[in-house]
């Protein structure tokens, strides 16, 4: 980025125009169809003509974090930024080394699964200066870390809370008249102080009371599944049954994930082979309002067959999308409601049979109406 700008420039336009090309003009998405999806006449009104740079210059710090100080989780008394993505790191896409041998400009991304993304890991204080100017704070892309570090490290929340570090040691520099450097070797313990103020806290001067922000929310904190992206099931109505309890059966390929934001429990389970089955008693007759829940993604399938279970007799089987929203709030979809008899036993069961991508099986939730 700091030699070939220009010309990473003009291969970014080159591969948007090309992917514009195929959509108007190519494949499915060129005609109107049952989906009702027709771009042969669109048009483009805008396209970004400068690179986001993912990696740049490193300033270099007292500490040089790197890769395996991330694996191994290394302890650093200055500890202070978390970060939770994982080491994500690029590399030329296989068919375009071969095409593109001198610059194979698309790319694939490989992610490590080090990062605890429910805790995080803590990134020092000492990647955040300069170790030669000695008034240099550094926040964001550029701080003290290796390649492999930068990883996990350069995504946005992460840099924003690189930068309230850095305006809490300026404070403590300012202060006590000294370079960020001696804010480590002198100060540290009164930076912690500060870092350990919640984020609507504010002052008007160095010489001010700490007071809350009326124009902030209050803050309380957060849960652990709250942290890594999720819905507290004890927070739902009815009865929740996620993928975590021993209610929630799997056979088959099942992995999880916690990407994205608003699953049930720590994490949803995808599938490729095989069923996922939830089950659970039936603790009062009447009518219950059954349930599932999914965020959607374009790699899932469009045609999940999802099957309720009464004493091991299939009563119900219904085909959803993942790929679309779920319908009703907090992304569950209704799968009808039924009748239930207090003492039987039930089952909410996935299955990956027939579908056309990855089925989601996230939590089933059961809701008394009558």
């Amino acid at each position: 980025p700091l030699d070939d700008l220009e010309l990473i420039r003009d291969w970014n336009l080159r591969a948007n125009f090309g992917a514009w090309n195929a959509i108007k003009n190519k494949g499915a998405y060129a005609r109107s169809d049952e989906t009702g999806k027709d771009h042969a006449n669109a048009g483009m009104t805008w396209m970004a003509y400068v690179g986001g740079t993912r990696e740049t210059l490193q300033i270099l710090g007292d500490v040089i974090l790197t890769g395996e100080d991330v694996v191994s989780g290394r302890e650093f008394p200055d500890a202070c930024v978390l970060t939770t993505w994982s080491i994500d790191l690029h590399y030329p896409k296989e068919e375009y080394t071969g095409k593109y041998k001198d610059n194979p400009f698309i790319s694939r991304a490989e992610h490590g699964r080090h990062v605890d993304r429910t805790i995080g890991y803590p990134v020092p204080y000492r990647c955040f200066y300069s170790r030669n100017i000695d008034n240099l704070f550094t926040a964001g892309r550029n701080v003290s870390v290796t390649h492999e570090a930068l990883g996990t490290v350069r995504v946005m929340k992460t840099g924003g809370m690189m930068g309230v570090v850095v305006g809490k040691a300026a404070a403590v520099a300012r202060k006590n008249d000294c370079s960020p450097r001696y804010v480590y070797r002198s100060f540290l313990p009164e930076l912690i102080e500060l870092l350990k103020l919640p984020g609507n806290i504010r002052r008007a001067d160095l010489t001010s009371a700490f007071e809350a922000d009326p124009g902030l929310p209050a803050l309380k904190p957060m849960s652990r599944v709250e942290t890594a992206g999720g819905v507290e099931p004890a927070d739902l109505d009815g009865i929740i049954i996620d993928n975590e309890s021993d209610q929630a059966v799997f056979t088959g390929k099942w992995g999880s994930s916690s990407t994205g934001q608003g699953f049930v429990g720590m994490q949803y389970r995808i599938g490729t082979k095989g069923q996922a089955s939830y089950r659970f008693d039936i603790p009062e007759t009447g009518t219950w309002d059954i349930r599932i829940s999914w965020q959607p993604h374009a790699n899932r399938s469009t045609q999940s067959r999802i099957q309720l279970k009464i004493d091991e007799a299939v009563v119900r089987e219904t085909v959803v999308n993942h790929t679309e929203p779920a319908l009703l709030k907090g992304g569950f979809h209704s799968l009808g409601r039924h009748e239930l008899e207090k003492g039987k036993k039930g089952a909410v069961v996935f299955l990956t049979e027939g579908a056309d991508g990855h089925v989601i099986a996230d939590a089933v939730q059961l809701l008394k109406v009558e």
